[in-house]
Parts: structure tokens; sequence; C-alpha cells
């Protein structure tokens, strides 16, 4: 009879093994994933039970043995003390499962040996040279060293009263713990560190480099140190930002750089780029939307117009030359007008007058004709940054891979943090295939190990090169009825211990506060519609206007105060989803000050509607006498980490030093008026530095 195929991606047949385990089912038949890469399982009903001691059985054991491609069941095939001669005598216990000794990382001093209580047990481990017993975690331990280390295994397996399994450490640990161990290896450590001290220092543009607090520089040596491929963990406004845009300054020659970040944050990189690394924004390309493509970019030599410009110069003659055709023909204006609008994008104007519209039509053939004479001038480069949102990644996913990309930074890397998503595997081999991958998060795990998973695999496809294997380490992984459980946690020490000696650099503030200032300001980019950008463009034309009216004492009637509301609320949507970023990527408390009740209320909704969050409100209709109360309940309660306040009505005399970040959701007039609102967390009793974010629109300062 065939073997049934199991529920693996690519099913194979299963492999037919006996039930050893003492019980009813013992000698009964059954089928399994030969892999363990899928929770396949079933019995064999046609295949009748036998006995124990059935030559078929010590067959169907081999062929489980030969089958298993655990790296962990392979380290623990050892020669059993009794195997030794054909007349060793088998102790009494050997076939005691609960005779076990399991070997695990317990700190950056020691290891520690689990098992199972039993008098015969604990003679044996207290007999190890230099095993102690602990209390408090009721572990034994002995030193975290591979001579340690080879010393209790070895007395473990030579003992004869008693047969003991050992559950040793995974070859990645002791790996790792080797290379600590070893005087050459400190040696090599020691100059590489030299070498990445003089990369950064000769490559890193000077104004950057004096810019990097010293914790930072220590961070940008360590990675190229590790050779390039990292997940800068700092925690949030430790500057994980500009300490991978050094980096992009040491791999240079690696450019062009690719970005993979939240949507929201796309124009807050382009703004980091042109400042710390001097990179024109036309040499920068950012992908809004799925219809461009990847790494277009032009750099104009000796003329000030560039390509996108007279793309649209273009776009707009061929829209007059429509209107005049369509003139001619004997349409209406209005109508040619409306036609012409239908194909052209958000972004373009349409003219009122029909002379202004002839004479940009031979305005535009004109620069067609310059631009023309002016071809060998202008240079077709590839773009030295791409930007693009993770989400946008699967539409491009033909275009990055053909680009190739060597340098790639990953922000906020845990929105990979689950194996099955598009996004993850749209993604996943465009950092296997780079050279040098810089993963930053604050919160590389929420919950779970198992959402490291990903970001580990991408970083040291060698290392971390088997899920299930890691997940049976490090995740608690059980057989249910429904198949594998990833969701729990084990070995979480020795877990922490393999990440920082191999892909993760991780600060807290509380390690680098005497280097942090007692603020840290940033400004987030965020992109607003087309018509949004038109409105603010018609207000920042009528601002001289609107100034001499007000000097004159004459009032604008109301109209211009709604067209800056209008402008305004059409920021919101872009608002909102960063403040969901943010909330749903970090447990930190936050405070957002807007000036307008329309921003509050929609930022109100938000955070009720999508997060169902636990929030306080203070503005100019809050009663005094419960404000107090308000602020009391938000530096108390743990679960409450939103503020929604009025820039002018919550300015002063509130203490809320409990929140770790500050969000400007709108500007204000008076700019004492914001320091007053930042001071609001940043108070006498704050611990820390407190960070401080403004949320600016594209195209609205003049």
């Amino acid at each position: 009879m065939p073997h049934p195929l199991c529920n693996c991606k690519k099913p194979k047949p299963a492999i037919h093994l006996e039930t050893k385990k003492a019980g009813p089912n013992r000698g009964r038949w059954f089928y399994k994933c030969g892999s363990n890469e899928c929770s396949f399982w079933k019995w064999d009903e046609n295949t009748p039970q036998k006995a124990s001691n059935d030559k078929t059985t010590h067959n169907a054991i081999e062929h489980a043995t030969n089958a298993s491609s655990s790296p962990i069941n392979s380290i623990n095939q050892r020669k059993l003390p009794w195997n030794a001669s054909p007349n060793s005598k088998r102790p009494s216990g050997a076939s005691d499962p609960a005779n076990y000794v399991s070997f695990a990382v317990h700190s950056s001093t020691h290891l520690a040996l689990k098992a199972p209580n039993s008098q015969k047990l604990d003679s044996i481990l207290r007999s190890i040279p230099d095993c102690n017993w602990n209390e408090k975690d009721k572990v034994w331990l002995i030193s975290l060293s591979v001579a340690a280390y080879t010393a209790a295994t070895n007395h473990l397996s030579n003992t004869v009263d008693i047969c003991i399994k050992i559950k040793p450490l995974p070859e990645t640990v002791l790996h790792v713990l080797a290379q600590e161990n070893g005087e050459r290896t400190e040696d090599e450590r020691k100059a590489r560190r030299l070498r990445a001290e003089e990369m950064a220092k000769e490559k890193v543009r000077p104004e950057l480099l004096d810019k990097l607090m010293p914790f930072q520089r220590e961070g940008v040596i360590e990675v190229v140190a590790r050779g390039g491929r990292v997940l800068l963990g700092d925690e949030m406004g430790l500057g994980k930002t500009i300490q991978s845009l050094a980096l992009c300054s040491v791999y240079s020659e690696h450019w062009p750089v690719l970005v993979l970040c939240p949507s929201s944050l796309r124009l807050t990189w382009r703004g980091e780029i042109t400042k710390w690394l001097g990179v024109h924004e036309d040499e920068i390309q950012v992908v809004f939307t799925g219809k461009e493509i990847i790494g277009e970019g032009v750099v104009a030599k000796n003329t000030k117009k560039t390509k996108k410009n007279n793309s649209n110069k273009k776009k707009k003659g061929r829209k007059v030359a429509a209107k005049s055709k369509s003139k001619d023909k004997g349409k209406s204006r209005k109508k040619a007008r409306l036609e012409s609008e239908d194909e052209e994008s958000e972004d373009e104007e349409s003219e009122d007058e029909s002379e202004e519209d002839w004479e940009e039509y031979q305005s535009w053939k004109g620069d067609e004709k310059e631009t023309k004479d002016k071809k060998s001038k202008i240079e077709n480069v590839m773009s030295k940054f791409v930007i693009i949102s993770y989400d946008l990644v699967n539409k491009y996913e033909d275009q990055l891979k053909g680009k190739n990309f060597q340098l790639i930074i990953a922000d906020e890397s845990h929105f990979l943090k689950s194996r099955d998503t598009k996004r993850t595997k749209s993604v996943l081999p465009l950092l296997l295939s780079a050279r040098y991958v810089f993963l930053l998060s604050g919160t590389p795990a929420f919950s779970r190990p198992a959402e490291l998973w990903t970001q580990l695999h991408a970083l040291d496809h060698a290392r971390f090169s088997a899920f299930h294997g890691f997940a049976q380490r490090y995740c608690n992984a059980t057989m249910g009825t429904w198949g594998w459980d990833y969701t729990g946690s084990s070995n979480l020490s020795e877990l922490n211990y393999l990440l920082m000696h191999t892909v993760l650099i991780r600060r807290l503030k509380k390690d680098v506060e005497l280097e942090l200032p007692n603020k840290t300001r940033q400004i987030i980019y965020i992109d607003i519609s087309a018509n949004a950008q038109r409105q603010v463009k018609k207000l920042m034309e009528k601002a001289e206007e609107l100034e001499l009216r007000i000097k004159n004492g004459e009032d604008d009637g109301g109209k211009n105060r709604f067209e800056k509301r209008r402008a305004m609320m059409e920021m919101i949507p872009a608002v909102k989803e960063y403040l969901s970023e943010l909330y749903e990527n970090s447990q930190k408390k936050f405070l957002v000050f807007s000036h307008h009740t329309e921003v509050m209320n929609a930022i109100t909704e938000h955070m009720i509607e999508k997060h169902k969050a636990k929030y306080i409100r203070i503005d100019g209709s809050t009663d005094q006498r419960s404000r107090q109360g308000l602020c009391d309940r938000f530096q108390t309660e743990q679960d409450l980490r939103v503020a929604i306040l009025s820039i002018t009505a919550a300015n002063v005399g509130l203490t809320l030093h409990a929140a770790d970040l500050v969000v400007f959701a709108e500007l204000f007039w008076n700019p004492s008026q914001l320091m007053q609102a930042e001071d609001r967390a940043h108070r006498i009793g704050r611990k820390g530095c407190v960070d401080v974010k403004y949320i600016l629109a594209m195209s609205t300062l003049g």
C-alpha cells in the first residue's frame, strides 16, 4: 500500500513508524511527515499492531532515526556506555525517559543544566566540577565556556550507574561560544574593529561623523566590524536613522541604496538623506504609485530644467493643443477643458484664458526644441536612493529584483514579522540577495520569539536556516490537535546571547542616558493630496494680500479662514496613518497636540474606531476641576497611552512626564506655545530623553 502524502508545500510520501511509548498504543503503526516541516500525522489502520520485540519494529526505529533531519537530533547521537562491548550490561534506568539533562545559556557568565528532581541525577550533577545549584531558578550552573561544557557532557556520558539522555546546546550557540572563548578569535575581532574605525573615519562625511554621539559612532563601527548585515534594534529616539545613513557613506561604492519603510515615513527619509548625505532630491526616487519605473532619474548638466519639468510642460502643451483643436471643430471651450482635465493627472491646473493657453502652447513648442538642442547635456542615471513602502514592494517585485540592490535599509523591520504575508515573501528575496542589509526596529518582536524569525533568516540564512528547529528551541513549539503551535517562548536568555553576538545591536536609553540631550526633535514629512497642495499654493499666494488687509483693518469675511481649514483637513489621513504606526509599533505613551477642534475630533475618532485605544483629551471645553484627574490617570494607568491635547488649552500647568514622545499634528504661529507644550512631558521628575516629532506636509512652507 503506498504511503500517504504529507501536507508540505511540496508533498512527499510520509514515513511509516511504530509507536514505542508504553501504553495501549504500543506497537501500533502510524504515518508522519519525514522532514517535520508540516503537522501531518495519521494512524495506519491497515497494519496490525505488533509486539515490541518484532524485527519489523527494530527496522522502523532505525528508519525513523535515519529520516530525522533535525540538527539537534544529530547532536544527540552518541555511543552509549553499554555498547562499548558485547558483554556490557544495560543500566537499570536506561529505559526511563525521565533521566535527562538539558543545556542552555543562563546568562552572560553561566550555562544552565536542567534535570528532573531525582536523587541519582542530583548526585551525578553535584559531582561535575564547578557545578553549583541555583536555588532561585532551580537549575544547576557551570561557567559559560567550551571547556566547562565539554567537561560536563563527558562526565554525564561516562556515567555507568544510570543512562542519561543529554539535550545539548545547538551548534549555532556552540560556534558562537567557541568564537568568544578563542584567543585567536579575540585578536581577529580587535583587528576587524580597527579596520572598521579607519573605514568610518575615511568614508563618512566629516559633518555627519561629528554629529554622531559616542554610542552612535560605536554602533556604526560595530556594524562594519560584523560585516554589514545587522538588526539595529536601538530603542526609539537613539538615532537609528542617522547611524544607517553613516553606514551608507561607508559603503558608498555599493550604491544605489534601496530604502524600505512604512508609507508615512517615505518623505521623512528623503529629508534625512538630503540633510546628512548631501544627495540632491533629483537623485532620490520616492515611489508613491504602482506605475513608476524603479531607478529612473536624471542629472542635468549646465541647465536648470530637469526631465520632470520638461515632462510637465509637454503635458500642458498637449492639453492646450487638444483645446485648440477642439475649438477648431466647434466644441465649446468648457467641454474641451473638461475632456483635457480627465486625461491629465490631478496635480495639473486648467487655464482660464485662451490667450494664456496659446502662449503656453507656443512656449512648450519652443522648450521642446530647446530641449532637443540640449539633449547631449542631460545624462540619464539611476537614482542614488530609491525609497518605497513595504506595501508597494509586491507590485515592483520583478523590477526590484532586476536592479540587484546590494545595499538595503529596512526601517521598522518588524513589519516583516509574519512569515506568510505577501509583503514578507516579496521583501525577503531582496534582503537575501543584497550584500549589506540594515534592519532598523526599536521593537523587533512584540510578543513572541517567532516574530524574529524572518528578520534573522534575512540577515544570516546559514545560521538561521530552518524555522521549525528555531521554534522548537526558542518558541516552545508543541504539537496540538490542529498542528504545531509556535506562539510560546523558551530559552530566552540563550536567544538573547545568540543574537547579541551575531546579528543584533541594541542599546536602551537607560544605558546611554548620560550621552543623550534632554530633548530630541525630528520633522516627520507627510505627503498630501494634489488638491490640498493646490489649496495651500493659493493660500500662500494670498498671504501678502491678507497681511495688507489685516493692517488696514479689513476682514476677509471668513472665506480665507474656510479655505485654510479645508486645506488643513486634507492632512488628516496622513496624520492618522502616522499615529497608527506609532501606536501599533510601540508600547510608549505619547502626547498628540493640535490646534483646531476638527483635527482633535478626527484624531479622537480614529484612535477609538481603529485601535479601541484608551485616551484622555483636554481642550478648551474640558472642565478645570477634572483636568488634574485626567493627568493622574495618564500618569498611573499603564494601558492608557494616548493624550490628545489642545496647544492653547493644555500647554501650561499640566504634568504628563510619563510620556516618552510628543507629537505635533499641527503647528502654531507662536513658537513659545510649542515650547511650553513640549515641556508637558519634559518636566522635573522625568527620567530620560523626550522625543518630539513635528508633522509637516511637503510643499506647505514657503
